[in-house]
């Protein structure tokens, strides 16, 4: 069964040698990833406009598009993206808890 899943999402494949098939399974899995992401990340990500939630957002869809176009290692990416939200939802919830910190 995990032989299946690897050959149906090509971890193996490159950006070369991936075929449209497995590209089409990777985007299924990575907007999956991606709607739990954006979830762990708060409302506030797409609540507001501010320069920091602009970037993450940018930098959330550029890090997943690779996942998707096998231009780095898959589960490499998804570690990324995960690090991306925890590094932006990490201030939030200091903030929350200790407001002089607001002001950084």
């Amino acid at each position: 069964m995990k032989e299946f899943f690897a050959d149906l999402i090509g971890l193996q494949e490159t950006a070369q040698t991936i075929t449209a098939g497995q590209i089409s399974a990777r985007t299924v899995v990575v907007f999956l990833v991606a709607i739990v992401l954006l979830r762990l990340s708060g409302r506030r990500t797409f609540a507001s406009n501010s320069v920091l939630e602009m970037v993450v957002k940018f930098m959330l869809g550029a890090t997943l598009s690779r996942a998707i176009a096998a231009d780095a290692p898959f589960f490499t990416i998804l570690a990324a993206a995960l690090t991306l939200v925890l590094v932006h939802r990490g201030p939030a919830y200091l903030t929350y808890f200790f407001p002089p910190l607001a002001g950084w």
